[in-house]
Parts: structure tokens; sequence; C-alpha cells
């Protein structure tokens, strides 16, 4: 499959499958940094369905909803980018994660084992 891309703003944009590029192009998405700054994620804003409160809605996540992927257990509500790269939104870089999974990722004994774990669930 080819990437395309998503302009995010003047200077970044985010990679997405082509099977995801002309949904995803419906609305506009921005580069929202993270609570360090050091990285950016394509992100959204929308009302509340029956409320006036905006909600932030995660390319990431919408795009690993889309692709059927099922979380292990309800403890896998976040959305990881296996290489790292967070505008890097293709759908066989994306996983879900816990909490812990995701803070651990920087050890690369964990990365491993973490990678072995999702590719024997994928297994028929």
């Amino acid at each position: 499959m080819d990437e395309c891309r998503i302009w995010l703003d003047d200077t970044r944009y985010c990679v997405v499958d082509e099977i995801d590029f002309a949904w995803a192009k419906q609305w506009r998405w921005h580069a929202t940094p993270n609570s360090t700054g050091r990285k950016f994620y394509a992100t959204r804003m929308t009302r509340e369905r029956g409320t006036r409160k905006q909600i932030k809605i995660f390319l990431h996540k919408e795009i690993l909803k889309r692709s059927g992927k099922k979380a292990r257990s309800v403890h896998h509500t976040i959305g990881d980018h296996d290489d790292g790269e967070s505008l890097n939104n293709r759908r066989g870089n994306l996983f879900w994660a816990t909490l812990k999974m995701n803070n651990s990722r920087h050890k690369q004994r964990h990365l491993i084992e973490q990678k072995e774990m999702r590719y024997e669930d994928d297994r028929p």
C-alpha cells in the first residue's frame, strides 16, 4: 500500500495508508504536541454528541478502530506507534497498549516482548 500525507500545518504532516486517506481528509487535522513538546500527534476537535462539550480526537486511535484491531483487554486503551514515530499512522504501525506498556517502551527488552505478544495474537 502507498503512504499518503495529511498536512497538519505548514511544516508537519502525518502518514496514513491509502485505505484511510479519503476518510481522514473529511476533517481538518492539526499537529498537537505531547506533554513534553517533543512529539506531535494528528488531532481534531469535535463536540460530544448531545452536549456543547469539546473533545479531542486522535487520528491514530480512530484508524485503530477503523482497522478492526481488537484490544487484548479493557486495559489496552492507548493507541501506540510501533516505530515510536507519532505521525506515522499507517495501520501496520499501530496497536493497542496499556499505560504500563506505553510507559515502558523506551526499554528495548520490553519492545521485543510486546512485539512477540502482539504477533502471537495475530496467528490463526
